[in-house]
C-alpha cells in the first residue's frame, strides 16, 4: 500500500510538471504570434514603447557591430616570432591570436596598442609560488557542463581560464589603479574592493591604488581616496560600498581624459547590467585612441540576471536574508485564524531570489515571478487558490517578485507595489462571502541588498577580485570576470553583451520544477483561457 501511495504521488507530480510546461509553452507561443502579427501591421513610426532595457540592448548591440568592423586593423600580433623566446604571456597571446585558437578571444593591450616589443615582467608571485600554479597556454572552460544529443561538445563556447600568468604585462612600480562601483547596492561590494587592494598590494607590490567616490562622477570630478590595506582591512564585515555608488554620471570623454591626466593604467569597474555597456564603450574608446589603460568589469546583480556566469555575487546573501523574512511571515500566518503572509522580494525582470528563497524555506505555498503569466481572478486564479488554501489549511504563504506586477493577464493597471496590491485584492475577494482572513505584508526589498555578504559570497567575491587583478596585470582588457561551472574565467565584454545570452527562469528549469513540486501550486490559468491558448495554437 505504501509503495502504491509513493508511486501515485510521483506520477501526480510528474503530470503536474508536464502540464505546467505545456501551458507555459502554449501561452508563450500565443504571445509571440500575437506580437509578430502586431509588428507586421504597424509602421516604424508607430512602434510600441520599448522599456529601457530593450533600448539599452539595441544601443549596445549596434555599438558592438560598429566596433567589431573597426577592430580588423588591430587584430594581428605585431611582435615577431623570434622575440622574447620563452615568455609564457607572449606565447599565450600568440596562440589566442592564431586562426587555430577556438577560445573566445579576450583583448590584450599588447595587440590593442600594436606593440612590436615589450618589457619582460616576471610575476612577483613567482617568488613564493610553485610554477604549476600559473595558467598555461590553451587553458579554457567549456560553456556546457553536460553533453548529449542536443548539446554537442563541438558547439560549446570556450572561455579563457582565469588565474595568474608567470609573465605579466604591467610592472608593479608603473601600475596606477582606480576602482569604481556603479549601480545599486549588492552584498559583497566591500569584499571585492578589499580583495583587489590587498591582492594588488601584498602579492603584486602595487602601491598606487585609488577609489573613485560615488560612481563615474567621482572619476572626472577627481573625488577619489587612496586605498591602503590598513584602511580597508575590515570593510568586508559591512554591507554597502566603502567608496559609494551611483546610477548616473557616465561621461566617456571626461572619464578617459581624467585617466590620462593622472596616469591611471588600470580601471576596475564593479557594476551591474545597466553600466556594463558603458564599460564596453569606455574600452572601445581607449582602444581607438591606443591608450595604455586596461579595463575590467566585475559584474554583479542581486537579481542574478547576468548572462553566461553561474550566478552573480550577492545573490546567495539576498536569498538567505529573504528566507529569514519568509520564516517570520510563516510564524505570523500560523498565529492567526486564516493567516496569509505576503513577502515581496527583489526581481524586476527575473525571479531568482523568489525561487531561491522559496526552495530554502520549504514553507511557501505560492510563488509568483515575472517570467510567467497568471490569472488573478476566476476559478483557477491566484485569489481563489489562496482562499481555498486558507479554508482547508488555515494559513498560506505567498512570495512575489517585485516585477510580477506585469504578470497578471486579467488585471489592468497593477501598481508598482505588487505585494500591497495582492494584500488588498485578497481581502476584497475573501470579503465577498465573509471569509475571515488576516493578511500580513512583509516588504524587505531594500533590506536584502544592504546586508553584508555571507560566507559563500565572501569566498566568491575574493576569487573574482583576485582573478580580475591577475587578468589586468597580464594586460588583458575589455573583459568580465565570472564563474562558469564553478571555474573562474575571462569573458569578453562583447560576448557578454552581445544579446545572444539571457539569464531568466524558463518552465523547464530544474529548480523551478523542484519549487512547483514543493509548493504544489497549479499554473493559475483558467480553463477557458487554456482552451483559447490551445485552440489558437492549433490554428496557427
Amino acid at each position: 500500500m505504501e509503495k502504491n501511495t509513493v508511486l501515485t504521488t510521483s506520477i501526480g507530480v510528474s503530470v503536474g510538471v508536464l502540464t505546467s510546461l505545456l501551458i507555459n509553452y502554449l501561452r508563450n507561443q500565443k504571445a509571440e504570434c500575437k506580437q509578430q502579427r502586431q509588428s507586421l501591421a504597424i509602421t516604424e513610426s508607430e512602434q510600441p514603447y520599448e522599456d529601457d532595457d530593450a533600448k539599452r540592448r539595441k544601443v549596445i548591440q549596434e555599438l558592438i557591430k560598429t566596433n567589431k568592423g573597426k577592430y580588423k586593423e588591430f587584430h594581428r600580433l605585431k611582435i615577431k616570432d623570434g622575440a622574447l623566446v620563452g615568455n609564457s604571456l607572449l606565447d599565450e597571446i600568440r596562440f589566442l591570436d592564431s586562426a587555430l585558437c577556438e577560445i573566445e578571444k579576450v583583448p590584450n593591450l599588447i595587440i590593442d596598442l600594436g606593440l612590436d616589443i615589450f618589457e619582460e615582467v616576471v610575476n612577483p608571485i613567482a617568488r613564493h609560488t610553485h610554477k604549476d600554479t600559473f595558467i598555461n597556454t590553451n587553458s579554457f572552460i567549456l560553456s556546457y557542463a553536460a553533453f548529449g544529443p542536443s548539446q554537442m561538445i563541438q558547439n560549446a563556447k570556450r572561455w579563457l581560464r582565469a588565474g595568474p600568468r608567470y609573465h605579466n604585462y604591467f610592472r608593479p612600480d608603473q601600475s596606477k589603479v582606480l576602482i569604481v562601483t556603479q549601480d545599486g547596492l549588492c552584498p559583497g561590494l566591500n569584499v571585492v574592493i578589499r580583495e583587489i587592494v590587498m591582492h594588488l598590494n601584498y602579492n603584486y607590490q602595487v602601491e598606487q591604488i585609488y577609489g573613485a567616490k560615488f560612481g563615474w562622477k567621482g572619476i572626472y570630478e577627481e573625488d577619489w581616496v587612496q586605498l591602503i590595506p590598513s584602511q580597508i582591512k575590515t570593510i568586508h564585515h559591512r554591507g554597502g560600498t566603502f567608496i559609494g555608488t551611483s546610477r548616473t554620471g557616465f561621461d566617456r570623454d571626461k572619464i578617459i581624459e581624467t585617466l590620462i591626466k593622472h596616469n591611471f593604467n588600470q580601471l576596475y569597474v564593479i557594476c551591474g547590467n545597466k553600466s556594463m555597456g558603458q564599460v564596453l564603450e569606455l574600452y572601445y574608446e581607449i582602444r581607438r585612441r591606443k591608450l595604455n589603460i586596461g579595463v575590467c568589469n566585475i559584474p554583479r546583480s542581486v537579481d542574478n540576471d547576468i548572462p553566461i556566469i553561474d550566478e552573480s555575487f550577492g545573490y546567495q546573501s539576498c536569498v538567505e536574508e529573504a528566507q529569514r523574512v519568509i520564516d517570520s511571515a510563516w510564524v505570523e500566518s500560523r498565529s492567526h485564524r486564516n493567516g496569509v503572509g505576503i513577502i515581496r522580494v527583489m526581481g524586476q525582470k527575473s525571479g531568482f531570489i523568489a525561487m531561491g528563497a522559496c526552495l530554502a524555506s520549504r514553507c511557501v505555498n505560492v510563488c509568483l515571478i515575472p517570467e510567467f503569466n497568471y490569472d488573478l481572478y476566476g476559478k483557477s486564479g491566484v485569489l481563489d487558490y489562496i482562499k481555498q488554501r486558507i479554508i482547508k489549511k488555515g494559513h498560506c504563504i505567498v512570495v512575489v517578485s517585485e516585477g510580477a506586477n506585469s504578470s497578471f493577464a486579467d488585471a489592468d493597471d497593477v501598481p508598482g507595489d505588487v505585494g500591497k496590491f495582492l494584500q488588498d485584492e485578497i481581502q476584497k475577494f475573501c470579503a465577498q462571502d465573509n471569509t475571515e482572513v488576516t493578511v500580513k505584508y512583509f516588504d524587505p526589498l531594500y533590506m536584502l541588498r544592504a546586508v553584508r555578504a555571507n560566507a559563500y559570497d565572501t569566498k566568491q567575491c575574493s576569487t573574482l577580485a583576485q582573478n580580475a587583478v591577475h587578468g589586468l596585470m597580464a594586460g588583458f582588457t575589455g573583459f568580465s570576470i565570472g564563474h562558469v561551472h564553478n571555474k573562474t574565467c575571462f569573458i569578453p565584454l562583447e560576448e557578454m553583451l552581445s544579446g545572444n545570452y539571457r539569464n531568466r527562469i524558463v518552465a523547464s528549469n530544474k529548480n523551478w520544477q523542484r519549487l512547483l513540486a514543493s509548493t504544489g501550486q497549479p499554473s493559475f490559468i483558467n480553463e477557458e483561457e487554456l482552451k483559447k491558448i490551445i485552440g489558437t495554437s492549433k490554428q496557427e
